[in-house]
C-alpha cells in the first residue's frame, strides 16, 4: 500500500514528554514526473546566487578531466561530491578583450558578469541585476549582497560602472536587516502593517509630480543620473508596497536566532566564521521569500585574506 506524501508532511516525535516536529527536505516524490514542478502543479521556486572567491581556483585541482553526468570529482570539488547529480560544473570560459588592456583580477570577473570589460566603454549591469529585475520584484529585497572580508566595497553586483550594490559585512547587521522589526512572518496568523512603512511610502509617492518637473529642467547627463536615482526610488516604493500586504505562506520558513556580534576581519578564521553565519541567514532569507537573488564575496578579487599573525602589504 502506498502512503500519500506531500510537502506538508512532517516527522513527528516526542522528546522527554515534549512534542517535536521536523520539516522534510525536498524529495522526488513531491515533484511531477519531469521534476520541474511540484506534484500539485505549483512551479519550483526560482533562485539565483553567486559566490566569489579571489585567487581561489587551481585548474588542475578544480576542472574535471571528462564531461558527462558522472564527471570526475577533483580535490577542490570534494565538498559537493554527494550533490554531483544536481550540480553542473561549467569551465574553460574566456573573456575576449577586443583590444582592452587585461586588468589582473578584474577584467575576467567583470567581463563574465556583465559581458563587457573595463575600458571598453560599455556601461552594463551585472547578470544578477538582470535576474533580479526579472524575478525579484515580488520580494522584500530585490537582492542581498554580503562580503565576508569586512569591507562593504567588496561587491561585484552593479547597476552600472558607477552604481555598485554595497555588501553587508556583519552577520548581526544582516540578521537585523532581514529579520528585524520590519520582518513580517509569512506563516503568522495575524498581519498588521507597520505604520512607519505606510508613512515612508506616502512620502515617496507625494514627490512623484516633482520628479517630472525636475527632469525637464536639467541637461542630458543630469537627466540620466536622475533617471537612475528615481528608478531606485521606484524600486523602494515597490518594496514598501509589498510590506503593506500580507506575505504568502512559506512552509520552509523558520525565523533563525540572532547571531552573536563577532569580530570582523580578513584573518581566514574570521572570514570562515562570518561566511558560515552569512550562508545560514541567506538560506533562511530564501526560504522565507525575503529575496530570490543573492551575492556572496568570500574574498575579494586579489584576495586580502591572511593567516592569523601575518600582515598584508599594500602599495599605493
Amino acid at each position: 500500500m502506498m502512503v500519500r506524501t506531500t510537502r506538508r508532511s512532517l516527522l513527528r516525535t516526542c522528546i522527554r514528554g515534549t512534542a517535536a516536529t521536523l520539516a522534510l527536505p525536498l524529495l522526488d516524490c513531491f515533484l511531477d514526473d519531469n521534476g520541474t514542478a511540484f506534484a500539485g502543479g505549483a512551479p519550483l521556486p526560482v533562485r539565483f546566487g553567486t559566490w566569489f572567491w579571489g585567487c581561489g581556483v587551481n585548474p588542475t585541482r578544480w576542472v574535471p578531466g571528462a564531461s558527462g553526468r558522472d564527471y570526475e570529482i577533483t580535490p577542490e570539488l570534494l565538498p559537493i561530491a554527494k550533490f554531483r547529480e544536481k550540480v553542473n560544473i561549467l569551465t574553460n570560459f574566456d573573456v575576449v578583450l577586443d583590444g582592452a588592456p587585461n586588468m589582473a583580477h578584474i577584467s575576467g570577473n567583470i567581463g563574465f558578469r556583465t559581458g563587457a570589460v573595463p575600458g571598453s566603454g560599455a556601461d552594463l549591469p551585472s547578470l544578477d541585476m538582470l535576474v533580479a529585475d526579472a524575478v525579484g520584484s515580488a520580494t522584500r529585497f530585490k537582492s542581498l549582497e554580503v562580503a565576508c572580508t569586512g569591507d562593504p566595497k567588496h561587491s561585484y553586483s552593479l547597476r552600472n560602472s558607477s552604481t555598485i550594490n554595497a555588501s553587508e559585512t556583519s552577520p548581526l547587521a544582516l540578521y537585523q536587516r532581514i529579520f528585524g522589526p520590519e520582518f513580517q512572518d509569512p506563516n503568522a496568523a495575524n498581519f498588521v502593517p507597520d505604520p512607519q512603512t505606510r508613512i515612508r511610502k506616502s512620502i515617496l509617492s507625494e514627490v512623484g509630480d516633482e520628479r517630472q518637473q525636475l527632469i525637464s529642467q536639467v541637461g542630458a547627463s543630469d537627466r540620466a543620473r536622475l533617471d537612475q536615482y528615481f528608478t531606485s526610488l521606484r524600486q523602494v516604493e515597490q518594496q514598501l508596497e509589498l510590506q503593506l500586504q500580507k506575505p504568502p505562506p512559506a512552509e520552509a520558513c523558520r525565523i533563525p536566532q540572532s547571531p552573536k556580534d563577532i569580530a570582523i576581519g580578513t584573518e581566514i578564521e574570521q572570514v570562515t566564521e562570518t561566511h558560515r553565519l552569512m550562508a545560514q541567514l541567506i538560506a533562511m532569507a530564501l526560504a522565507c521569500n525575503q529575496t530570490k537573488v543573492f551575492n556572496v564575496v568570500f574574498s575579494d578579487s586579489a584576495s586580502s585574506l591572511r593567516r592569523t599573525g601575518t600582515t598584508r602589504r599594500t602599495t599605493s
